[in-house]
């Protein structure tokens, strides 16, 4: 899986949980406020989870639409893992014998 693949997976991983959370959310009324255990007023759980799931779900939306430029990602991670010298030296030794 390319690293394009698994953030295009984790995008769509995002916006079915932007939607759960939306859906609880709506079933519960819409409640934006609350009071709190010492008599304050606070945002709703909910909607801070709604807030913070779509600020992901958009974090995950630029990663996966952002345009590429230079070298593919997977032509470095190809250059990191490619043999060592002494490994690319045994290797040539045994296509000779």
């Amino acid at each position: 899986m390319t690293p394009l693949e698994d953030a295009e997976r984790i995008y769509e991983d995002a916006l079915s949980r932007v939607e759960l959370i939306r859906g609880q959310w709506e079933a519960e009324g819409e409640p934006v406020l609350l009071t709190g255990p010492r008599g304050g007023v606070q945002t709703h759980p909910l909607l801070r989870m709604l807030q913070s799931a779509e600020k992901h779900a958009d974090k995950m939306r630029e990663a996966v639409t952002r345009p590429r430029v230079g070298r593919p990602t997977e032509a470095v991670f190809d250059a990191i893992v490619a043999p060592s010298p002494a490994a690319q030296l045994r290797a040539r030794e045994r296509e000779r014998a």
